[in-house]
């Protein structure tokens, strides 16, 4: 049911995918299932406005900085047609995901916290011996 300007690319890794991450102006996820989606964190730190589906998993990661439909078709539609229509909301969006991911998602910042509660894991097992 695709117009003419709509082309399913199928899988794509590594510089190519980054190159059409890059490149777009909405990243849009469907996904009824997640954890803290890899896609979802490479598009916010692309600088790519998201629109994802609204599930629990998915508000955890983006918070206030993504858009989020209710799982339906016509939310996603009217949701994916204001962002169409709307370059200062796409642009707000792109800033605020970029920023969450940098703030809450950097490499150095989650090994920090994991180090942090594994010494304190080991410190109050070993304080009982």
């Amino acid at each position: 049911k695709a117009g003419k300007n709509v082309v399913f690319l199928g899988y794509r890794y590594g510089e190519e995918y980054e190159s059409i991450l890059s490149h777009a102006k909405v990243y849009v996820s469907a996904s009824m299932l997640e954890g803290t989606s890899p896609s979802l964190l490479a598009a916010m730190g692309a600088k790519v406005c998201c629109l994802i589906n609204g599930i629990a998993e998915n508000r955890e990661t983006g918070g206030d900085c993504v858009l989020y439909f209710d799982g339906s078709k016509a939310d996603l539609v009217k949701n994916m047609q204001i962002l169409l229509n709307n370059e200062n909301l796409v642009a707000e969006y792109s800033k605020k995901g970029f920023s969450r991911v940098k703030n809450k998602y950097d490499w150095d910042i989650v090994t920090n916290e994991y180090t942090l509660k594994y010494r304190q894991l080991l410190k109050e097992n070993t304080n009982g011996i």
